[in-house]
């Protein structure tokens, strides 16, 4: 479940794992002076340039028109007598002609400068859809910023509230991502922008039809610096095709989103050396929840459980987030609208259950799943129920120490034992103590997973009244380095199971997955912790390699190394 700072969901038997970014970062990316000869293009106060290194270029292109601010969701005629913050030049680094249609912005000053800007929302937990490729719409839905004109030259009208000292940045179709800082208000900024490399491909929907307006965002891969110079965005064209620059060298994930279609990444990818790229996007229908209960008390917590009726259902839990698309003073009253949830177009119809605190389930009639995807609402009258029991556990570490169940980074697998059936999962809570609340009375048995502890069972009473926590002892976990002997490189899918079962593990003490087979053959091996005391099994899984599962045994705080010979068949 990565870090639980917020309430996470659980499915009955099967645990639920959410994983956040890993935002790494470094120290010092250099930042030059400003070149004299900028002042031969726009007096300019004192201030540091990001350069970049474009490597192979991308075709040439035409300057982008400015966009009419009229037209901009959110945006207006600016006043021209109003103060103006910051203004500036955005020109072309070679020749130094200007640059249209600029998406400028600026953020609080920042170490380094050469960093992934908070506006592009690549990192923000709380959104699954970042602002849209080229909009200059923030998470709020408020104009960010400013686009240069047909000279090059923009005005940014006025400072992130309370910061003096501000980086900014720009972004333009076909140009590397440019940024200066730190900048003072009354300053004037010259943005030099350089040719980079491309990536290109195609954007297909079912049946292999061009789809016209997806979205296309890159982010720097693992193991590639977190780098503005990586983050490129797009939108397909009528045949599908996109042109994403440009980039500096290096892996990068790119991300693909359509309104009426499921997201899908590819990578990583090299833009110096990558092929076309194929995007292939499902359906999906994208449903809003408008809950309305009948005693007007808002929901606390509420999650949505959805199942296709496809031969092999598709199924998903999760908790509904409030909307920001629908402001306060245009909210109508006892209803709370929350961000709409995509559902795979397989099958015919879905039926939804609704459930909160202190609320009784609500399941919908079956609803049509278009072939070509969509999207839709429903109103959930919500009925009151004081049915609603909780429990609590508690954790402290082999030396008596609390430790807070927030900061183990754990995945919990949930067993109601009492026989009861479980209606759409149970709300976690994840903070000093671990709170089942939402669920029927009844007994139930925890497993908690973490990487640095071995794996804890405990069984608990769900009761309507507060009951005092059950606390659990940690011990360390036992960790497993796999290395995998082969007469070529390759990578190797395998899971590691315990007793029969795969099992959840993490790797180098990041979240892994029981479902998602990972990654090996890596040069010194793969380390693998969160196991306990106990016997396990490596098993291979792939039809075109071979490999004998092989066994070991771990303890508490001891690495094992366990080698796997393993062939082509």
């Amino acid at each position: 479940m990565g870090s639980m700072r917020g309430f996470l969901l659980v499915l009955a038997v099967l645990g639920a794992s959410v994983a956040g970014w890993l935002l790494l970062r470094e120290e010092g990316v250099h930042r030059d002076d400003v070149e004299e000869s900028d002042e031969e293009l726009l007096l300019e106060g004192r201030g540091a340039t990001l350069h970049g290194t474009p490597g192979r270029p991308a075709p040439p292109r035409d300057p982008q028109p400015a966009p009419d601010p009229t037209q901009l969701p959110g945006a207006g005629t600016p006043d021209v007598e109003a103060e103006v913050f910051l203004t500036g030049l955005v020109v072309d680094a070679v020749n130094g002609s200007p640059i249209a249609g600029a998406h400028v912005w600026v953020e609080p000053a920042a170490e380094p400068l050469d960093r992934i800007p908070r506006h592009l929302g690549l990192y923000n937990a709380d959104t699954d859809k970042p602002p849209g490729p080229g909009s200059p719409l923030g998470l709020d839905g408020r104009l960010v910023g400013a686009f240069s004109d047909a000279e090059g030259r923009f005005r940014i009208l006025e400072a992130p509230e309370g910061t003096k000292r501000v980086d900014v940045f720009a972004l333009a179709p076909g140009w590397l991502a440019a940024a200066s800082g730190p900048r003072v208000a009354g300053e004037n900024v010259v943005l030099r922008m350089e040719a980079g490399l491309e990536l290109t491909g195609t954007v297909r929907g079912p049946r292999g039809r061009p789809l016209v307006g997806a979205r296309l965002m890159t982010r720097p891969a693992p193991g590639t610096r977190p780098s503005l110079r990586h983050v490129a965005v797009a939108t397909s064209t009528d045949d599908g095709s996109f042109r994403l620059g440009a980039l500096a060298p290096g892996d990068v994930i790119v991300r693909c989103e359509h309104p009426s279609h499921l997201p899908a990444e590819l990578g990583p990818v090299d833009p110096a050396t990558s092929g076309p790229l194929d995007f292939n996007l499902a359906a999906a229908l994208y449903v809003t929840f408008e809950l309305a209960p009948t005693d007007g008390v808002e929901p606390v917590h509420p999650s949505v459980e959805f199942r296709t009726d496809a031969p092999q259902p598709e199924t998903g839990l999760t908790l509904l987030r409030p909307s920001v698309e629908v402001p306060k003073e245009g909210k109508l009253p006892g209803i709370w609208t929350y961000v709409a949830v995509p559902v795979p177009c397989r099958g015919r119809s879905v039926t939804f259950t609704i459930k909160a605190e202190k609320h009784a389930p609500w399941t919908s009639d079956p609803v049509e799943l278009p072939v070509e995807g969509g999207s839709t609402s429903l109103r959930v009258p919500l009925q009151p129920s004081l049915g609603s029991a909780q429990a609590r556990v508690a954790f402290r570490d082999d030396g008596g120490q609390t430790v807070a169940y927030g900061g183990l980074g754990a995945n919990l697998e949930l067993v109601m034992l009492s026989g009861t059936e479980l209606p759409a999962g149970a709300v976690v809570e994840g903070s000093s103590e671990l709170v089942l609340r939402s669920v029927p009375e009844g007994r139930y048995r925890l497993v908690v997973r973490s990487p640095r502890y071995a794996p804890v069972s405990v069984e608990v009473e769900a009761t309507t009244y507060e009951s005092p926590a059950v606390e659990v002892t940690l011990e360390p976990a036992a960790k497993v380095r796999v290395i995998f002997r082969a007469t070529e490189a390759m990578t190797v899918p395998f899971r590691i199971y315990e007793n029969g079962r795969p099992i959840a593990v993490f790797r180098d003490g990041v979240n892994g997955d029981a479902t998602q087979a990972p990654v090996g053959g890596q040069e010194g091996g793969d380390v693998f912790t969160g196991l306990g005391k106990g016997v396990y099994e490596i098993i291979v899984s792939s039809d075109q390699l071979e490999a004998r599962p092989t066994s070991f045994r771990a303890d508490p705080g001891e690495t094992v190394e366990v080698e796997v010979d393993v062939s082509r068949k």
